[in-house]
């Protein structure tokens, strides 16, 4: 059973520990996430007018605790109702990023802050930490590495690895 984006979301919420969306909203994830993002900066990405919320494109972990900001598209209040509910009834998420996409193309070329969300939007990394990593990647790879030495043979005298190990010291001396 295929999960909806809702439900997606739902259960990404889960896992970081919240009961729903509305107890997210109110986490200091969501106020950090805020404070990144100053909406004074940005224009609705729909009708170029003031931005007042943030929609969310996707609800992956990593937007959802602020790791990837350009998962989140500037709107007023009306262009955000206008893609979220159809007759009374809440869209859902494919149906809201279709209407915000066909506007942000409309504006791509008219407007540079349009075009900059755009550009980081469709720019952002396919692998995090390619370049050094990230902190969690380099802790991960850190800890795999001190465990894979950690649960190294021993080469104690008489063992294999240690004749092993004196045997090729020796071809390498020459002494062979």
């Amino acid at each position: 059973m295929k999960l909806t984006k809702y439900e997606y979301r739902n259960s990404a919420l889960r896992e970081l520990g919240f009961s729903s969306y509305k107890e997210y909203l109110q986490s200091e994830y969501w106020q950090r996430i805020k404070t990144q993002v100053p909406l004074d900066d940005w224009v609705c990405l729909m009708c170029l007018g003031k931005a007042q919320v943030l929609h969310h494109v996707r609800y992956d972990p990593w937007t959802l605790i602020g790791e990837r900001l350009e998962y989140l598209a500037p709107l007023c209040h009306a262009c955000h109702e206008v893609i979220e509910i159809d007759d009374g009834k809440k869209t859902t998420m494919e149906q809201a990023n279709v209407e915000l996409f066909a506007a942000i193309y409309r504006n791509l070329k008219t407007n540079p802050i349009v075009k900059k969300w755009f550009h980081n939007y469709t720019h952002r990394p396919r692998f995090r930490g390619r370049r050094g990593g990230s902190s969690r990647k380099k802790a991960w790879q850190e800890k795999q590495e001190k465990e894979r030495i950690e649960n190294m043979p021993v080469a104690k005298p008489g063992s294999f690895y240690f004749k092993a190990a004196k045997k090729k010291t020796r071809k390498r001396h020459g002494l062979f």
